[in-house]
């Protein structure tokens, strides 16, 4: 019995040293992935059902093999009706007369399947145009004109690139600090990105001096409690609701040491916090002193964040689009698209997406490609 238990004790030890030979051996472990913005299990019914619609129309536009410059974005403007919140989009896709047909059809029948949440109604307007009119939980989200390529007047196009002049857009790029490389390729392209770096990642003070020898505009990230905590987690250093006004603010300088140069600031994650009136009242009013301005990335739709910053007197914007919150490249065109449409609308408006790779490459090839459509300028050219 006793040789038994030895060699029993002998086997575990082994085991142990296996493990953490294997440990220490020098071999890179897989990094944890970088927390993004928030992917809440609940979201509000319309939300969810408004990305259907918008997955639908994209699978439907790509299963036809629509061209990217036969699809165009008329409209993107925010609605509100019995405290509910979204955007109302507008989209015009020029095809030909067989190719409608197919096109038809298939979003006929693609927004069928996605009753009975989502309805929708098909308007005949002549022999070459057909529009649908599209409802989310009974609320109107989007209109999408199909007409024939041949019905498209010049006079509209001229109209439409005068009003595209006009739009500025700015992208910002959040959570950065978990890839210098990736980070550097985003200051290099030939328009001006703004950065947003976390005040705790692995590389933060590398990116910051990095960000600063490219001239590149950058904010501080600052994280703040999701609704969901902890299964959505900000990471280290985050506001919370429990903290006292002194907490946040010493925790606030904090991070802008870990930060220096900073000129502005923006939520990660924070659809918690940012619904809190007292407690954005305490990051905002160390803000100003400080000459920040804030950008609110509207994790909520019930977030204070830019009306509180406005009345207290911080230069303030809110995000417009969510650029890659589905990462494929089609996705993040398309809003792209949606973000330009946005601006035409008010004559600004802000992108905002996160440091992967296949944002990177279609942020570069989109506006090398399509010049006109918008002028990019840093976010502190559209904060008021």
């Amino acid at each position: 019995m006793k040789i038994l238990m030895l060699l029993g004790t002998f086997f575990l030890l082994g085991a142990a040293v296996l493990f953490f030979l294997n440990f220490h051996s020098g071999k890179p472990r897989k990094p944890r992935p970088a927390a993004y913005e928030e992917f809440h299990s609940k979201p509000p019914a319309h939300v969810l059902q408004v990305s259907k619609i918008d997955h639908a129309l994209r699978t439907c536009l790509s299963r036809n093999k629509i061209p990217k410059d036969q699809v165009r974005f008329l409209a993107v403007r925010p609605k509100q009706e019995k405290g509910v919140e979204w955007e109302f989009t507008e989209l015009l896709v020029r095809v030909s007369g067989q190719v409608s047909k197919e096109l038809d059809n298939d979003i006929s029948k693609t927004l069928a399947s996605l009753k009975p949440e989502v309805t929708h109604r098909g308007e005949r307007i002549s022999e070459n145009e057909k529009t649908y009119h599209i409802f989310a939980k009974g609320f109107y989200t989007h209109r999408v004109r199909l007409a024939s390529i041949e019905q498209q007047s010049a006079s509209g196009n001229q109209v439409k690139e005068e009003k595209k002049e006009k739009a500025r857009i700015a992208i910002l790029i959040d959570d950065i600090g978990h890839d210098v490389e990736l980070a550097k390729s985003f200051t290099q392209l030939a328009f001006p990105i703004t950065l947003s770096i976390l005040p705790l990642a692995p590389h933060t003070q590398t990116i910051v001096e990095m960000a600063k020898k490219a001239g590149c505009d950058y904010m501080l990230h600052l994280p703040m409690e999701p609704k969901e905590y902890p299964e959505s987690d900000p990471g280290p250093g985050t506001l919370f609701v429990s903290m006292t006004d002194e907490e946040i603010r010493e925790v606030l300088k904090a991070h802008m040491r870990q930060v220096p140069g900073a000129i502005g600031v923006n939520n990660h994650m924070g659809s918690e916090f940012t619904e809190n009136e007292g407690k954005m009242s305490a990051v905002l009013r160390e803000l100003k002193k400080r000459d920040l301005f804030y950008v609110d990335s509207r994790t909520t739709s019930l977030t204070v964040a830019h009306k509180l910053a406005t009345t207290l007197g911080v230069p303030a914007a809110s995000r417009t689009v969510f650029l890659d919150n589905d990462p494929s490249p089609r996705a993040i065109e398309f809003q792209i698209k949606r973000l330009i449409a946005a601006a035409q609308e008010t004559g600004v408006a802000i992108g905002i997406g996160h440091p992967h790779k296949a944002t990177l490459n279609v942020i570069r090839t989109y506006f090398e490609g399509n010049k006109q459509e918008a002028r990019i300028v840093p976010v502190s050219k559209i904060v008021g």
